[in-house]
């Protein structure tokens, strides 16, 4: 009885943070669906179901990228319930690994 919302990554994450201004606005724009009501008005059978959002990443994050996700999960999803969840996933030779 979950509603799991995927963000997909493919680029490599730098180690100065280059890719978190999208991340934050992925992130932003996923929050903004949810707790604006948008996701129950769009699809009512999901108004009374737990959130999870997942991030699928093809290369690992750096501690700066961590350090943000964790902040994020702390202060936005964890308060209001959403779950996290994030998953390496290598296309290379086609494991995946969470």
């Amino acid at each position: 009885d979950t509603v799991v919302l995927s963000l997909v990554e493919e680029r490599e994450w730098g180690l100065r943070g280059e890719l978190l201004p999208d991340l934050q606005a992925k992130l932003n724009a996923y929050l903004a669906f949810v707790l604006d009501g948008h996701l129950a008005d769009e699809y009512p059978q999901y108004a009374r179901k737990t959130i999870q959002f997942r991030l699928h990443h093809q290369s690992p994050l750096s501690p700066m990228d961590q350090e943000f996700i964790e902040r994020v999960r702390r202060e936005h999803l964890d308060p209001e319930g959403i779950g996290w969840e994030q998953s390496l996933v290598r296309t290379d030779d086609g494991l995946s690994e969470s």
